[in-house]
């Protein structure tokens, strides 16, 4: 099945998630680093969007917003397979799905 995505509709970078958050909470850069215990830059990159959310990043993000550490990985996912559909898409749009022996759809279930 042919995946065609514009970049308009690529997802937001998860570092700008947090950037919204962070004018949200009135929070600096330089506080998140400190309640998170991270390097000043990590939280510049991120907001920047230089640096990807890695689990254990999502998990710190996860307590400090008292939100699920998974919404930030799966914002992470959501943003990194656009721009993989989109820089691959004619490798991916040669592929041809091989057809199920029970004739469902693959699951990983």
């Amino acid at each position: 099945m042919p995946v065609s995505i514009k970049p308009s509709t690529i997802p937001p970078h998860p570092g700008e998630l947090f950037a919204r958050l962070m004018n949200r909470y009135r929070v600096t850069r330089y506080r998140c680093a400190q309640v998170m215990n991270v390097p000043h830059r990590h939280v510049y990159d991120l907001t920047h969007c230089r640096r990807a959310v890695t689990p254990l990043m999502a998990a710190r993000l996860g307590r400090m917003f008292d939100m699920p550490p998974e919404d930030w990985l799966a914002a992470q996912g959501r943003f990194d397979l656009a721009q993989v559909e989109i820089e691959y898409a004619d490798q991916l749009n040669a592929i041809v799905a091989l057809a199920s022996p029970d004739g469902n759809p693959g699951s990983l279930q």
